[in-house]
């Protein structure tokens, strides 16, 4: 396709998968989602429709009225323009692609709630808003399209429950239909025996009371028994790091049902770190069990699953399960367990205080022990004024992730991108806070890359 004169081209957006595809993918994690319910839930109305509406798609609306522009001089000779244009609704629909095709293509960039057109006119007679005007009038027509799916989609997925619900009250019907019809009379109650009455030792020692089970965790450990001696060490750094974490040798006590232990904790997990190795890969009951449940809880703008390579290659990864080689993992032999319990915590917003000085096994061997070590490329310090003032500290680092590629650290979060991308969100995160108040009291650009000037 040939560019227009004076236009910068972006990526090409609903370019991923087909609506169709993401509508039967869906079906099977909302299935997966309902079994793991239990009867009561199962059977009502409400709390089976408010399981569907999380697997729906929320196709974002274009708020026109409210766009904004941007000046930046990329050069003495060359001039940009960034039209901002919010919206309401999912950023992860920007890539599924609609059933319905004009012979154009769509482009843009995705950041936060925004999409932006970038523009670096040759000349004073370029129509920048005409521009602007062409490329969403082919982002709105495929929203459009996207949104005529949405019954498509809500029919697909009630079909699925009104299925599930079904055979949900077929097995309670047998089981009330077992108890009543075993065709041999019941044994009648045992008597409570008769138990003299003694006198209580003077100095009875009190009852240990036991502590009381958590109902939710910030973590859940799935992982196959031969890699026990692994995860042990990996639980205790967690949880010497705050961290909560469902350990099944922990939360599963004697005579108690697996099958419903391993629920509550897949469902009250805010997080499941998935211990990937040869063991876990042979898809075994419970560890595909566990996984397949992580996975109905994730929808486009909400991971669960945090994965970690034990001992296997990616060739092994993808033999299982294809689209997980595409989501970033940690590597047991060269992740110690400060860097992986450090991620957690910036994960679940928390202040990163891992004192636990044990490694992964191999893990002294490699210097990478966090982000600090990267290349600095660019940093920005914010403030607040008043008596409550806050402190913010945003850097730019070269990626240990992928050659040529460059981090965003805000202290809590890391994205890691291309320049471009990383330059962009760097560019938007100081507009952000901005209008929330802060202040930026300091900028530095070591490595003079333009990009990254603010």
């Amino acid at each position: 396709m040939r560019r227009r004169r004076g236009t910068v081209e972006p990526r090409v957006l609903f370019s991923g998968k087909h609506i169709y595809d993401l509508v039967e993918e869906r079906r099977g994690l909302l299935k997966v989602a309902y079994e793991a319910l239990p009867d009561d839930e199962a059977l009502d109305e409400a709390a089976t429709q408010a399981l569907k509406k999380k697997f729906m798609l929320d196709v974002p609306t274009l708020r026109m009225n409210d766009c904004t522009s941007e000046r930046r001089e990329i050069s003495p000779y060359s001039t940009e323009i960034i039209t901002y244009i919010p919206f309401d609704g999912d950023p992860a629909v920007f890539d599924v692609q609609p059933s319905a095709f004009n012979g154009m293509l769509a482009y843009g960039e995705i950041v936060n709630h925004e999409i932006l057109v970038r523009i670096r006119p040759n000349s004073a007679d370029f129509d920048i808003p005409a521009y602007v005007r062409n490329q969403l009038k082919e982002v709105e027509w495929r929203l459009n399209s996207l949104r005529g799916s949405m019954e498509h989609m809500n029919q697909q997925l009630e079909i699925t429950l009104r299925e599930g619900m079904q055979r949900r009250r077929r097995m309670i019907e047998n089981r009330v239909k077992l108890g009543d019809n075993i065709g041999i009379p019941q044994r009648p109650p045992k008597p409570e025996p008769v138990v003299e009455k003694k006198q209580a030792p003077a100095a009875a020692k009190p009852a240990v009371k036991k502590e009381p089970k958590l109902e939710s965790w910030d973590v859940f450990m799935s992982h196959a028994s031969p890699d026990k001696s692994y995860v042990r060490g990996l639980v205790k750094a967690l949880r010497d790091g705050g961290v909560t974490v469902w350990f099944d040798e922990d939360n599963i006590d004697w005579g108690e049902s697996v099958m419903k232990e391993i629920r509550q904790g897949l469902l009250n997990s805010r997080y499941g770190i998935v211990v990937l190795s040869e063991a876990y890969l042979a898809e075994r009951k419970w560890t595909e069990h566990e996984f397949q449940g992580l996975l109905a809880r994730e929808t486009l703008d909400t991971t669960v699953i945090l994965p970690i390579w034990h001992n296997i290659t990616e060739e092994d990864v993808k033999k299982y399960d294809a689209p997980l080689t595409l989501r970033r993992a940690k590597v047991s032999a060269t992740d110690a367990y400060p860097d992986i319990v450090s991620s957690i915590q910036r994960k679940l917003g928390r202040e990163v205080s891992v004192t636990d000085k044990a490694v992964a096994p191999g893990a002294d061997r490699f210097a990478k022990d966090g982000p600090e070590d990267r290349e600095l490329v660019a940093f920005a310090e914010y403030e607040t004024k008043g008596p409550d003032a806050e402190f913010l500290t945003v850097y730019v680092r070269k990626s240990s992730f992928m050659k040529g590629w460059f981090v965003l650290i805000d202290g809590k979060n890391e994205h890691d991108g291309t320049m471009e991308d990383v330059a962009g969100r760097f560019l938007m995160g100081d507009r952000y806070l901005k209008n929330k108040g802060f202040v930026r009291m300091r900028f530095s650009n070591p490595s003079n890359l333009t990009a990254f000037e603010l």
